[in-house]
């Protein structure tokens, strides 16, 4: 690999960079080091020192899938387990070390928004053992993530800002899985990271009405932030509509949340003139509740249809 005058410290995260390009070894995620920011990469060589008797061991598969390099980090396929509501859990590597086979490693990540889209590293300084006879790969699926590869240089002052919201994230949103809320009520109560935990927590597949239910709770509560993550996120972004078919634009416009119905509008994700299975529109709901500005943000949208449904006492 030529050097590059003046990349200093950055040439390590770009050799590390070449490695993934032409491997998929997991090896090369698991170090440890306390000054690191965030980054799948290891910022030193030095964060290597302690594993030396790591070896590859996939019980799950023949091979490890590609790794794939864009400009918003290493996209990479592993098994992720959600530990509490601040987004934080587990990437389970495909490595042990000499001489264990019931046992796996697995790094420390966060999810930044909450949507199962983009990742970092935290709690950087830890390595975990994931145990085999314990884990199950139903209710732990591999799934798709995006890492961060590695962040720039901060302040001493941010960084300790930093470490100290980790800290506090670790030591409070611990969850006793037992005690959590139900996901309708997750949603209604506009509790995001309860909702992403809920939905992490489950085998894949099974809680689609419930999701229906929870994007539409959501939008009837007026709670913007859940709904743009569960609208952003690739396994629940489709389950826009409960079981009547009434989208969370509908539910949003029946509520008069305003807020809700032109956050919607503006990501284009449900049309506005979609009917549930009794004909009905957002608009009609909008209409008949007597909520005149989320009506007027509908017809502004340009595409409702001038028959807003019903039977015909609208």
């Amino acid at each position: 690999m030529p050097l590059l005058y003046g990349e200093g410290d950055k040439a390590f995260y770009r050799l590390q960079e070449e490695i993934m390009r032409v491997s998929d070894d997991h090896s090369l995620f698991a170090w440890k080091a306390i000054a690191a920011r965030g980054g799948l990469l290891a910022p030193t060589p030095a964060a290597f020192r302690g594993s030396g008797n790591i070896i590859p061991w996939n019980p799950f598969t023949a091979y490890n899938s590609p790794f794939t390099i864009t400009n918003k980090g290493a996209h990479m396929e592993a098994p992720f387990i959600a530990q509490d509501t601040s987004g934080r859990g587990l990437c389970v590597l495909h490595r042990t070390t000499i001489g264990t086979r019931d046992m796996l490693l697995a790094v420390h990540l966060r999810d930044v928004y909450l949507t199962m889209e983009h990742f970092k590293r935290c709690r950087t300084d830890e390595l975990e053992w994931v145990d085999l006879d314990r884990f199950n790969l139903t209710q732990y699926p591999v799934r798709s993530l995006c890492i961060r590869l590695h962040l720039p240089s901060i302040s001493r002052r941010s960084r300790h800002k930093e470490g100290q919201a980790d800290a506090l994230s670790d030591a409070s949103t611990v969850v006793d899985r037992n005690g959590l809320l139900l996901l309708a009520e997750a949603a209604s109560a506009g509790d995001s990271g309860s909702v992403w935990f809920l939905l992490a927590q489950a085998p894949s597949g099974t809680m689609h009405d419930q999701a229906r239910s929870a994007i539409c709770l959501a939008a009837r509560g007026g709670h913007e932030r859940l709904v743009g993550q569960l609208l952003a996120r690739r396994d629940t972004s489709t389950l826009i509509t409960d079981s009547e078919g009434r989208a969370a634009l509908s539910h949003a416009a029946e509520c008069g949340q305003e807020a809700i119905v032109r956050f919607i509008l503006s990501s284009a994700r449900i049309h506005p003139d979609t009917r549930d299975i009794h004909g009905l529109t957002a608009l009609w709901y909008a209409v008949y509740h007597g909520h005149t500005s989320c009506a007027k943000l509908l017809l502004q949208k340009g595409l409702v249809s001038g028959n807003v449904g019903g039977s015909g006492n609208t």
